[in-house]
């Protein structure tokens, strides 16, 4: 098989056209131009002319890519649907892009695809980066939105770091353009090596249930949102998504940045993850990646056997307070205990991140010993307080109201 010409859309590498990883000006055109092809002819032409085998990524190992790929969409992506797909430029968002493409054309899913990408003005090349994004969308046909934010001066005066202002102006940029182009979801293009990441992120910072779960496959893209974020390349590790673009002969865009080592995320990728690999663990990253999904079953359960354990111990919830009975807050499991203040007190006002685990577990101790007066507070000006047999947890401002009135 190898050596001998083949004019079938996936499986082989254009001749003469090596992979490129630009860090400069050259696009995708690089890869049209290397085979003559016109700019109306856009990827179905490319495919059709002379191909050669690349890097032992044959034509069988697309076929299954693409089988693993259409197997992880459909389940989040329905039928018909909009479509919008953040494209950086880099392997995984473009592997993510032709994905999505391919399938719709191969399985007829009708998906109204729109790529878009957000110029953070970080770095000097996010001009060519954008232009290739642009670029790369026209050969495939999508219609694509790009924009610049300037991310470092949206820190500065909100007081946010670079990470936080690009990831608010990232997500409330890919939202808008999901609702101008009615959309109901946006395609990321995470991994199962960004889930691994993720994981021993969150454990060296310190997280519980939530941060051991890592990223869900789907979720509302903010709150509250009739926009879903869908993550289909989950189940794929880096290096396929590379392979498969080596396969396909398509271009990708490398980001320096991504080699700093002083930023943590960066260290785990690059470091500690291959050094797991090397000396615990080969499959570290499968193992991490089904330690997310157990997490996630776990905490789903424990949510939903906390709203039901919550109404049992409600004795009312109203005008900033909730009071518990606390004869039945102290009889559950502390796992669910603990879920049940924190939705309590998230009730009465309290960001979702603002009570640390030692807040809760001091709460919770409340529970503990005689009935007599007790109180911590919480951030927010939130106040937990156990009084006899009940335990309140009130608002700030109806604790200042409870102050008046019995002063």
């Amino acid at each position: 098989m190898f050596g001998q010409h083949k004019t079938r859309r996936h499986g082989w590498r254009i001749a003469g056209c090596a992979q490129t990883t630009m860090g400069g000006g050259a696009g995708f055109s690089a890869v049209r131009g290397a085979v003559g092809v016109g700019v109306d002819r856009g990827l179905s032409a490319i495919y059709n002319r002379v191909l050669t085998p690349a890097n032992g990524f044959d034509d069988m190992d697309v076929r299954n890519f693409h089988r693993r790929f259409f197997d992880a969409t459909r389940r989040l992506i329905e039928p018909g649907a909009g479509v919008v797909c953040a494209v950086s430029g880099g392997a995984d968002s473009m592997a993510l892009l032709c994905g999505l493409s391919e399938i719709n054309e191969r399985k007829q899913m009708n998906w109204k695809l729109h790529a878009s990408h957000l110029n953070h003005g970080l770095r000097p090349e996010a001009g060519a980066d954008a232009e290739f994004v642009r670029e790369a969308a026209a050969e495939l046909g999508i219609g694509c939105t790009v924009e610049y934010a300037d991310v470092a001066e949206s820190a500065r005066s909100n007081r946010e770091t670079i990470e936080e202002a690009g990831r608010r102006i990232r997500y409330r940029f890919l939202e808008r353009v999901a609702v101008e182009v009615e959309a109901r979801a946006v395609a990321v293009g995470q991994h199962a090596d960004d889930q691994a990441e993720t994981v021993l992120h969150n454990i060296v910072r310190g997280t519980g249930l939530r941060g051991l779960a890592g990223m869900p496959a789907v979720r509302p893209i903010r709150e509250s949102s009739d926009v879903r974020l869908v993550r289909p390349l989950l189940g794929f590790r880096k290096v396929e998504l590379r392979d498969y673009l080596s396969a396909r002969g398509l271009s990708h865009r490398e980001d320096a940045t991504n080699t700093d080592e002083t930023a943590t995320r960066n260290w785990i990728r690059r470091t500690l993850l291959p050094l797991l690999e090397s000396r615990q663990n080969p499959k570290v990253a499968a193992a991490l990646g089904r330690l997310s999904e157990q997490a996630r079953d776990l905490d789903g359960a424990v949510s939903w056997a906390a709203g039901l354990a919550l109404n049992q111990c409600l004795i009312r919830g109203d005008h900033g307070a909730v009071v518990l009975r606390v004869a039945a807050a102290s009889q559950l499991p502390r796992l669910l205990l603990l879920e049940v203040l924190k939705r309590a007190i998230e009730r009465v006002g309290a960001g979702r991140q603002s009570v640390g685990y030692d807040r809760l577990t001091a709460a919770a101790d409340l529970l503990d010993g005689d009935e007599s007066r007790r109180l911590i507070e919480l951030p927010d000006g939130i106040v937990v307080e156990r009084r006899g047999p009940e335990l309140r947890i009130l608002s700030g401002r109806c604790r200042e109201v409870v102050r008046q009135k019995s002063e």
